[in-house]
Formats: C-alpha cells, sequence, structure tokens
C-alpha cells in the first residue's frame, strides 16, 4: 500500500499541478509591471518583455496537466492514479469536485495576500471573485478546464487528435516548465530579469 502511496508518478502528478499553478508567480510579476519604473517610454521594452513572460507563462501552464496525466494513462502502473483519472473522465461529480478544491485553494492564496482587518461580507464576496478569476486565468481551475476540454476534443475525431498532437506534447511540455523556471527565478531575482533585458538589448542594437 505505501509503494502506492509514495509511487514516482504520484510525486509526478504532483509537481505537475504545482507547476500548472502559475498563481503566485503571475502574480508578483504583475505587480511588479504596474510599479513605476514600467511607466515610462524608456522602460517600453522592459514592460514588453515582462509581458510577454507574463503572457508565456499563463498560455503555456495549460499543456501540462494533458500531457502528463496521458503519459499517466499509458504508461504508469499506479492504480491510485489510473482509478483517479479514470474517476476524472468518467464522473461529473469529481470534475465539479476538482474544480472546487481548485478555486478554495486560490481563495486562500487570495486571503493571505489581502489581509484586512476590518473584514465584511462584501469584502468577503469581492476575493472570493477574484479567486475564481485567478483560478481560471493562472491558477489550476483552467488547467483541468483545459484537460477536460482535451479530453472531450480528443475523441472527437482524427483531424483534432493530429492538432491537439501538435499543441499538446513533450516539447510544449518543456517550454511550460522552462518559462515555469524562468518566471520563479524572476520573482526569487529581479537581476536574472535585468540580464534577459540586456540580451535582449544587445541583439536589438547589433
Amino acid at each position: 500500500m505505501l509503494k502506492q502511496i509514495f509511487h514516482k508518478d504520484i510525486l509526478l502528478v504532483l509537481f505537475a499541478n504545482i507547476f500548472a499553478d502559475v498563481t503566485i508567480q503571475n502574480f508578483n510579476l504583475s505587480f511588479i509591471s504596474i510599479m513605476p519604473g514600467f511607466q515610462d517610454k524608456a522602460a517600453l521594452l522592459e514592460a514588453n518583455i515582462l509581458a510577454f513572460l507574463i503572457n508565456l507563462n499563463m498560455i503555456s501552464r495549460i499543456v501540462i496537466l494533458p500531457v502528463v496525466y496521458q503519459y499517466i494513462e499509458e504508461k504508469s502502473d499506479s492504480l491510485i492514479l489510473k482509478n483517479f483519472i479514470f474517476n476524472l473522465k468518467k464522473s461529473l461529480k469529481t470534475k465539479v469536485l476538482i474544480l472546487f478544491v481548485s478555486v478554495i485553494y486560490s481563495y486562500l492564496f487570495v486571503l493571505n495576500s489581502f489581509n484586512k482587518s476590518n473584514f465584511d461580507i462584501n469584502y468577503a464576496i469581492f476575493l472570493f471573485v477574484l479567486s475564481i478569476f485567478l483560478s481560471l486565468f493562472i491558477g489550476l481551475m483552467g488547467d483541468y478546464l483545459a484537460l477536460y476540454l482535451y479530453w472531450y476534443l480528443n475523441k472527437k475525431n482524427n483531424k483534432l487528435k493530429y492538432l491537439l498532437s501538435f499543441i499538446f506534447n513533450k516539447y510544449t511540455l518543456i517550454i511550460a516548465i522552462l518559462s515555469n523556471f524562468l518566471v520563479i527565478g524572476i520573482v526569487l531575482n529581479f537581476d536574472i530579469f535585468n540580464y534577459i533585458v540586456k540580451f535582449t538589448k544587445f541583439f536589438i542594437t547589433k
């Protein structure tokens, strides 16, 4: 039983969910992008690079769960994960539960970020709506909706299968993971972003 619980593929799914949720990274970068230094013309290149990184991280993340879950379906010998994905595919109740948990996770993150002493019901509703928005665009709810859509379209016809295989594959997964690492690096140390700007300026002015 313990061998099943601590299976390497369970760790893979855990990390896939962590990398698919880019809330914290993009939330921090969004704040950086509205800092005064990014509001003048001299910072236009920096602002554009930062906007590109935010959008890349937001968009590329949606390939992570479909690629990893497909690998689990085809290659894994973990019964726990096989059953989980089977229920996730077949059970509407499980789908809704996963989306609900995703929103609650984002809500807890928002509550922690917007700490307010005079907390009231209107403020709580505002934060819940904000958490839905965040979870949809940079959190796990958007990722699982993309996964459900991927599964639905994947069984429609061969043309869609070919298109999906072009979008969701190991190469786009690598891009998603690299963009995630890059953004995490920028959040932890903004000097990394300055190096990217210098590197870009070097090629523009060459």
